[in-house]
C-alpha cells in the first residue's frame, strides 16, 4: 500500500493527548490555582505581597511560580510544581491579603485544599 492508508503519530503528541486528557479531570482545581498564580504575577504589589509571605524555614523551593501556556501541558507541569511547593505561602496569603481574596473571588475563586490534594498526585505521572 505503499504507506498511503498508515498515519503514526509520534511518541510526544500521544503523550500530549494523554496529558491533555487527565488534567481535564481536574481543570477546575487548576484553574483556580491559576487564578492565584496570575494574581501574584500581575502586579507589583501581589509579587511583593507574596513575597513577604514566604517563610523560609517552611519553603525550601527559591525558586518562582510561573503561569502556564494552555495548551502546552510541560508549562501547566511547571506551574503546578512549583505552586505545590509554595501552597503554605498561598495559604499565608489568603490570610494576609484582602485583594486576593477578593480578585480571586471574582473568577474562578480561591484555590481550595481540595484543589492541592487532587493535584499533587498527578504531578510524577
Amino acid at each position: 500500500m505503499e504507506g498511503k492508508y498508515f498515519h503514526t503519530r509520534c511518541c510526544a503528541h500521544v503523550l500530549n493527548l494523554i496529558m491533555k486528557d487527565t488534567l481535564k479531570d481536574i481543570d477546575n482545581s487548576v484553574l483556580r490555582i491559576r487564578g492565584a498564580v496570575r494574581y501574584i504575577q500581575s502586579s507589583a504589589n501581589g509579587y511583593n505581597k507574596f513575597k513577604s509571605c514566604i517563610d523560609p524555614q517552611k519553603v525550601e523551593y527559591k525558586g518562582f511560580v510561573n503561569l502556564y501556556v494552555d495548551r502546552i501541558w510541560t508549562s501547566t507541569y511547571l506551574m503546578l510544581e512549583a505552586a505545590l511547593k509554595h501552597m503554605s505561602t498561598f495559604a499565608k496569603l489568603e490570610m494576609q491579603d484582602r485583594a486576593y481574596v477578593k480578585e480571586l473571588r471574582k473568577g474562578k475563586c480561591l484555590p481550595l485544599l481540595e484543589d492541592w490534594e487532587y493535584v499533587h498526585p498527578i504531578l510524577p505521572f
